[in-house]
């Protein structure tokens, strides 16, 4: 039932408002009907592309603003790329990719034995009439928000997220003998900067920087005379970090990895000096189970995810893909904002629990259009 649920709450039962601002780039009145591209023998209509350039334009303009935030400004005609590109070409362009890998994943479905139930469909119904109904005709003119429109974006959806753990429920990798082996180390780190009042990193000086140095071999003399890393560090009120490794490890600083994976059993690092900071090592197993078979699930679902990936592209490059450029410059971005609004939350009957049964068409977001 909870891939249902999340299926309702990609449409949201919410009203959108659009105010006119002035000087704003005005996208004239469009028809829907028109063909804007050609995915093998699916036609694609206009209304339905943009329709998910809506959806997928509230989540980039959230991203806008929390950069705004931050003092970055963001704009949709600024140029992205060496060619030129603006950031608007470049959304638009990742609709109709989008688009395409949707179909590409729905010609495939009955192959692997996907498709809706009825109880699937009759929420796309629900959820896409009520959207539809929610809102005024200015509005859903604006967005495309035609019923068909919204339902089969959300019947797209529904069979990619099924044919995506499919598809990888379908694949076994190899994990190599030893390719998952991992040794836990303690290790403590002396970082060589600071924060200001707020917040801010400041850069040690040199004095302080040998000061540091000096701390970090003190920890190491008095580990190794105690025996054990973590037990010391915690008589001095440090943190020594707990952390499985192995030779390829990439999470960990590569300097700190290369030196504690040549210890034996117990061994202790020297002062290990980096770019960000000093580090003493001890490892304190040379095999750990646990971390052993986490890594090798994580490995398993890393494959199974680069299998998921090679087929969908394979399967793309086997479609004919013709797009209509003149049709799907009528469409634009800028001067039509879309914003996300958070929903109320409602009693979920099905399982027992409170959750909202409309997110909107991001998860957990309605929305709202300003034009």
């Amino acid at each position: 039932m909870k891939s249902l649920k999340k299926l309702v709450a990609l449409v949201a039962v919410a009203a959108l408002s659009i105010t006119a601002f002035t000087g704003c780039k005005k996208q004239n009145p469009i028809d829907n009907k028109e063909i804007v591209m050609t995915i093998g023998d699916k036609k694609v209509e206009l209304g339905l592309a943009n329709f998910v350039l809506r959806y997928l334009q509230s989540s980039e303009e959230s991203t806008m603003e929390m950069y705004a935030s931050y003092g970055y400004a963001m704009d949709w005609d600024m140029e992205i790329d060496e060619d030129g590109t603006t950031y608007e070409e470049s959304v638009k362009k990742g609709v109709l990719e989008s688009i395409q890998q949707l179909y590409a994943l729905d010609a495939h479905a009955e192959e692997y034995k996907v498709a809706l139930t009825e109880e699937e469909t009759a929420k796309i119904e629900e959820a896409a009439n009520a959207f539809v109904k929610a809102n005024k005709d200015e509005v859903k003119e604006k967005v495309s928000a035609e019923v068909k429109y919204v339902k089969e974006y959300l019947r797209l959806l529904t069979i990619s997220e099924k044919m995506h753990e499919a598809i990888k429920a379908s694949h076994t990798p190899e994990i190599k003998e030893g390719e998952a082996d991992q040794k836990i180390m303690y290790y403590v780190q002396f970082a060589k900067t600071s924060t200001d009042a707020s917040g801010n990193p400041v850069q040690l000086t040199d004095d302080q920087l040998a000061q540091l140095k000096k701390d970090a071999q003190a920890m190491l003399d008095g580990a190794k005379a105690n025996g054990n890393l973590e037990a010391y560090a915690k008589e001095k009120s440090a943190t020594a970090t707990k952390a499985a490794f192995s030779a390829d490890s990439e999470d960990l600083d590569e300097a700190l990895v290369k030196a504690a994976d040549k210890l034996e059993l117990n061994g202790f690092t020297d002062v290990i000096d980096t770019e960000s900071a000093y580090y003493v090592a001890q490892v304190t197993s040379l095999f750990d189970q646990e971390a052993t078979d986490a890594k090798e699930a994580e490995l398993i679902e890393e494959r199974k995810e680069e299998f998921y990936t090679e087929t969908v592209e394979k399967w793309k490059k086997d479609i004919k893909v013709e797009v209509n450029d003149k049709v799907w410059d009528q469409i634009t971005i800028e001067g039509l904002k879309v914003n996300a609004i958070e929903p109320e939350a409602e009693e979920d009957t099905t399982e027992g629990t409170t959750e909202s049964t409309t997110e909107g068409l991001t998860e957990g977001t309605t929305e709202e259009v300003t034009e």
